[in-house]
This record gives C-alpha cells, sequence and structure tokens, in this order.
C-alpha cells in the first residue's frame, strides 16, 4: 500500500471568514475561472477527433469539466461529483498491489489525518468556497495525470470531491453560509447582476 506522511504545505495560509484555514492557493492557479462549458467542448472534441481511449484520469476530468458546465442548476450537477468520486475510488484500489478497498479506505483516511496534523481536526467542516475545493481537485488530477508521486493526489482528489458534496449538504442544512456555494456559477448572479 502506498503510505503518505504529511500533505504538501507552501508555509503560506488562507483564513476564510468561517475560521477555516487552508494551504493558500497563491501562484498554483484557479482553475473554476476557464471557461468550463467552452473548455469541456473543445476535450470532446479533441478526444473523438484523436480517438483517445479514456481511462479513469480521462473520465474523470470529463465529469469535472462537465460540472464546472452546468452554470444555470447547481443541484441538478452534483451527481457529476458522486460519479467522479467513485472512479477515483475504484482508480486508487486499482493503484493497490491487492486491489483492496479497505486500503484505499485505510488511505483516505491517512489523508485526512495527515490534514488535521497541518490545519486541526476538522478544520474544513468550518466551511470554505466550494470554488477552492474545485480548484484544488482539478490541480490534483492533473498532476496524477503528469504521473507525479511527490503526494497522495489520488487522495487528495478524492478528498476535495468529498468536500464539494459535504460543503453542500451542511449549506442545504444552514450549517454554513450559502455564500460557500459559489461554484459553477449561476448566470444570473454572474452576468446580469442589478444594481
Amino acid at each position: 500500500m502506498l503510505e503518505f506522511k504529511d500533505v504538501k504545505d507552501s508555509g503560506k495560509r488562507q483564513e476564510f471568514t468561517t475560521g477555516s484555514v487552508r494551504d493558500t492557493d497563491e501562484g498554483k492557479g484557479q482553475p473554476h475561472l476557464i471557461a468550463g462549458e467552452a473548455f469541456a467542448k473543445i476535450q470532446e472534441y479533441n478526444r473523438k477527433e484523436c480517438n483517445i481511449i479514456d481511462g479513469y484520469l480521462g473520465r474523470i476530468e470529463n465529469l469535472l469539466l462537465k460540472y464546472a458546465e452546468i452554470v444555470d442548476n447547481r443541484e441538478k450537477n452534483i451527481e457529476l461529483i458522486y460519479n467522479a468520486f467513485i472512479l477515483t475510488l475504484e482508480m486508487i484500489a486499482k493503484e493497490q498491489e491487492n486491489d483492496s478497498y479497505s486500503n484505499t479506505l485505510k488511505r483516505f483516511a491517512q489523508h485526512y489525518s495527515n490534514g488535521a496534523k497541518k490545519y486541526a481536526k476538522n478544520n474544513w467542516r468550518k466551511g470554505q468556497p466550494i470554488s477552492r475545493y474545485y480548484d484544488s481537485a482539478m490541480r490534483h488530477l492533473w498532476t496524477l495525470m503528469d504521473d507525479k508521486k511527490d503526494e497522495d493526489h489520488s487522495s487528495a482528489l478524492l478528498w476535495n470531491l468529498l468536500a464539494i458534496v459535504q460543503t453542500k449538504l451542511d449549506i442545504e442544512k444552514m450549517l454554513l453560509p450559502k455564500e460557500l456555494n459559489d461554484f459553477p456559477f449561476i448566470i444570473e448572479e454572474t452576468f446580469l447582476k442589478k444594481e
């Protein structure tokens, strides 16, 4: 089983209005700002033209790009995150030498422990914008595509996907402010703001 003892750290922190703390995203890019609908269409076209057969990473990327594409109804697209989460679990299980689901969950749990050492237990449950989780998920996915093993990018991807779902649930229960549900954008909020 792959083992990672910590989460990479830039040494800089960002604190959210909720009190949650996270490594800064400064200089890391913000994938949620990419025009998701156009990017997804181009990716889809490129795969057809090149006859690329998508493996796990390509299928997960496609789901996340489609999540960004649905800008008019945030609720109908959460199933895309569920599917990306399930595919990521399957991918991690396949990475394990013995293809064990329990080892996959142990590895995932270790990622939570590593994060708790860095930020404190359940720090993330205080609330962070969904766009931050999405950005981090995409960066970890793209790093996996580059086959880098400098940290547990698979578990980090999984963690961010689950954080999106849990944050949405906590917002629905009014445990977190609705402003954290900032992505994908609703067209009216983005382009038709009334003054």
